[in-house]
């Protein structure tokens, strides 16, 4: 499958028939899978950098660091890679090596160790990544696009739900080295079901290239995004919206004492169910989108989003009323998928598969850049100028975002036509 389509289609698409497609739902199984053991892993990393290292808390933020850093540093290269070799066997060889180090993990005497094993992890995760994503429009017709990217999202909350709480099980009960071990069998069942995917998963006349036009294909994903201006300005809204919401997951950790006054054992607490209240509405977002996403424009969607998170987050800014607080921060696990499902699916739509991989990397390079950034300086900006200004600067950035989407001509002049017919790709 090749064409994209138009981001509106009149035939309404249901979760069942998109799951009845044997390719998607062996790629969708094998993401519920192994995300679900990345989240036993996370609980379990913990666990062993907080025995490795006596409970210092610095530890587990250089893990957590050391988990985005690939992306940014490498994720450039592997668009080129992701685009040059077959997706269907980048990401089972992805899985297998994956799978090899997390096990190594059973052995580790030191927190260094650590340290090198969650770097390989997430340098190999930036293959695996563009090359899933890239091969995921190919797997269901282009009208089932919205609906597929709804059922890759709402797996990715239940499997967050399971992941940590059977997590938390097995550390509790029989040590984080049995976390690795399942953790390890969760990537063979993705190496697999990616084995058994049908047909090739490289683009028609990619040919593996040398090292000399490595630089040029690198400027290929790039470039695109200069010749595309669909997928340039979803890129600079989506920045927009990383500043903003990147920036309020950094100071929503102590909306519980700098608001509502709580105590730091309280408040500890009182953020646990803020995220359990998020990933709710996240996981409810996934599902009204597939059932009723495909109503409504690309463009209203994201534009909605934003602007939804950028009241909810205004909310939390001065609400004292912990009740409310929860509701908001359910709320904005709603938006948050009303925004990223439909940008990640025009993405998919506006670029053609020989030149996606690069595409997708260049963007997973700049969110993860732009993430980690902003999440130290709003930290900053937040002990300086205090937590309710801070929030009140990301709630208007992210009203900013959604004014932006609705008001760039060349989104507005693309919402209701085939992207991909408009795009021109600079060899």
């Amino acid at each position: 499958m090749s064409e994209a389509s138009s981001p509106t289609n009149s035939r309404h698409v249901t979760f069942g028939q998109v799951l009845r497609r044997r390719d998607f739902f062996l790629l969708w199984s094998a993401y519920g899978v192994s995300f679900t053991g990345d989240q036993i892993t996370y609980v379990a990393l913990g666990a062993l950098a907080l025995v490795l290292t006596g409970g210092q808390p610095l530890q587990m933020a250089i893990v957590l660091m050391l988990g985005r850093l690939p992306s940014f540093l490498f994720g450039w290269g592997a668009g080129v890679f992701v685009d040059r070799w077959d997706k269907r066997i980048t990401m089972m060889v992805s899985d297998l090596i994956r799978a090899g180090l997390i096990l190594s993990l059973t052995t580790v005497h030191t927190v260094w160790t650590v340290y090198i094993v969650t770097f390989l992890v997430a340098t190999v995760s930036t293959f695996f990544e563009p090359a899933r994503n890239a091969a995921l429009p190919e797997t269901v017709a282009p009208e089932e696009l919205l609906v597929a990217n709804s059922l890759m999202s709402t797996v990715n909350s239940i499997a967050s739900f399971a992941g940590y709480g059977i997590g938390g099980l097995l550390v509790a009960l029989v040590g984080f080295r049995v976390a690795f071990v399942v953790d390890f069998f969760s990537y063979l069942y993705s190496a697999w079901a990616a084995w058994r995917l049908s047909g090739s998963y490289r683009a028609a006349g990619e040919s593996e290239g040398s090292l000399a036009g490595f630089w040029q294909d690198v400027r290929v994903g790039i470039v695109y995004h200069r010749e595309n201006k669909v997928v340039l300005w979803l890129l600079i809204v989506l920045l927009l919206g990383i500043l903003a919401i990147g920036g309020f997951d950094a100071v929503g950790v102590v909306i519980a004492t700098a608001i509502l006054g709580m105590s730091p054992v309280d408040a500890g607490k009182v953020f646990g169910l803020f995220s359990t209240a998020m990933g709710l509405g996240s996981f409810l977002g996934g599902l009204w989108l597939g059932r009723y996403g495909q109503r409504w424009p690309r463009l209203w969607l994201i534009g909605t989003g934003f602007m939804g998170c950028g009241v909810g987050m205004g909310v939390t800014a001065f609400s004292p009323d912990l009740s409310v607080d929860t509701l908001v921060f359910a709320l904005l696990g709603f938006f948050n998928m009303l925004f990223f499902i439909p940008m990640t699916t025009w993405v998919q739509e506006a670029t053609p598969l020989e030149v996606r991989g690069r595409v997708l990397a260049v963007r997973y390079m700049v969110m993860n850049g732009a993430l980690v950034l902003t999440m130290v300086g709003a930290g900053q900006f937040a002990q300086v100028l205090g937590v309710k200004t801070a929030i009140w600067t990301m709630a208007i950035l992210a009203v900013l975002a959604g004014a932006v989407t609705w008001w760039v001509p060349a989104l507005r002049a693309k919402a209701s036509r085939v992207p991909s017919q408009d795009a021109t790709v600079a060899m």
